[in-house]
């Protein structure tokens, strides 16, 4: 057999399989689509007609499965809302937030629902916190860099042509302070994003015990919307921390970290 044919022969076998694959895969993708607009659609019917139970199971269902969108944080903090869940109301309108940091729906009823959850007095995030929710974390991202790469673009272009340091001084002191500034935007968000696991309680009455056993004593109780910070997970039993500072254990399946839909949090 000629050995040229025999090449042009493999090349055309695996050219039909990548054709394959990737047919398969766009199949795939539009079924996972419609599949995901299908639920959608009729949790949102769900919703109009007032069923905000169901409407929460159905939205629910699909965040279980992985999907991440603006419209279904969103549309499931909606739903818990008018459920009376209030806690559950403030993590998926902080999800969509993340996701969509300046959009005024968003905000709005992020604010409304804190608000509700604490009596009309919610903790105040610190100006730091308040700053880099401004962005997203994926829009701080794109920000350093942009900065970064310009700065050492100004660089090479001043060693290439020294003529033109005396025009660039200001420039690339400008462009200095805002690679600081994004760099610090971005670090500090990833730091109140990963390092701090904000939490809510999501059930009506939370009793905080003393330690991470159905015996312990009971040390206080917190409310359905109460923000803690989550510090520690020990079995089914996760340590928090209130705006008072004060300790305590609940069941994990009490409270809910902001992040995740679980708290992620290691196993002691």
């Amino acid at each position: 057999m000629n050995p040229t044919l025999r090449i042009t022969s493999r090349c055309h076998f695996f050219a039909l399989w990548v054709c394959l694959l990737l047919l398969l895969a766009f199949g795939i993708g539009n079924t996972r689509a419609e599949s995901f607009s299908g639920a959608f659609e009729s949790a949102n019917k769900l919703y109009a007609e007032g069923q905000y139970e169901p409407a929460i199971n159905t939205y629910s269902n699909l965040v279980a499965k992985g999907e991440v969108s603006t419209a279904l944080y969103f549309n499931l903090g909606n739903a818990c809302m008018k459920d009376g869940r209030l806690g559950l109301a403030v993590v998926y309108y902080q999800r969509a937030a993340d996701l969509s940091p300046r959009d005024p729906d968003i905000r709005a009823n992020l604010q409304l629902a804190r608000s509700r959850a604490c009596q009309g007095n919610p903790p105040k995030n610190s100006v730091l916190r308040s700053w880099t929710s401004w962005f997203s974390l994926n829009e701080w991202s794109a920000l350093a860099s942009l900065a970064w790469w310009g700065w050492l673009g100004l660089l090479v272009a001043i060693e290439t042509r020294p003529q033109w340091k005396p025009r660039m001084a200001k420039p690339q002191r400008l462009l200095m302070v805002l690679v600081l500034v994004t760099l610090s935007g971005l670090g500090l968000r990833l730091y109140f994003t990963l390092a701090i696991h904000s939490a809510m309680i999501i059930v009506k009455e939370v009793p905080v015990k003393y330690g991470p056993l159905e015996e312990s004593r009971v040390f206080y109780s917190l409310q359905d919307g109460a923000e803690v910070i989550a510090l520690e997970r020990q079995d089914q039993w996760i340590q928090i921390a209130d705006n008072q500072r004060r300790t305590g254990w609940v069941r994990s399946d009490q409270v809910m970290t902001v992040i995740s839909p679980t708290p992620v949090l290691p196993v002691k």
